[in-house]
């Protein structure tokens, strides 16, 4: 994966997802840390288009949070991306390139 391929807003929101999973002591990063990083890096974009279905972007975001409090915790290490992830990840690349 080469950030330098995104725009600086997705690479914002990738190193945002890192940060998330670093501050909750998880050494994988998993799809919802990266849904928040953008989340939180596009938040007049997603308030917008979430409140055209009647959802508030910060319920969103918490419901995000909780999922990812349930992650397992580890101390020491590197961020690793999952195995079976790993397409769905490519997917999501593809898409922050865009």
């Amino acid at each position: 994966m080469n950030l330098n391929n995104f725009t600086l807003k997705a690479q914002e929101s990738v190193q945002q997802a890192f940060n998330i999973a670093d501050a909750k002591g998880q050494q994988a990063v998993e799809c919802a840390h990266l849904l928040h990083g953008v989340l939180s890096q596009a938040e007049s974009i997603t308030g917008w288009l979430f409140g055209k279905i009647g959802v508030s972007n910060t319920s969103v975001i918490k419901d995000i949070e909780k999922l990812i409090d349930t992650y397992p915790r580890v101390s020491g290490g590197e961020h690793i991306y999952l195995p079976e992830r790993q397409k769905l990840s490519e997917k999501q690349m593809i898409m922050l390139q865009r």
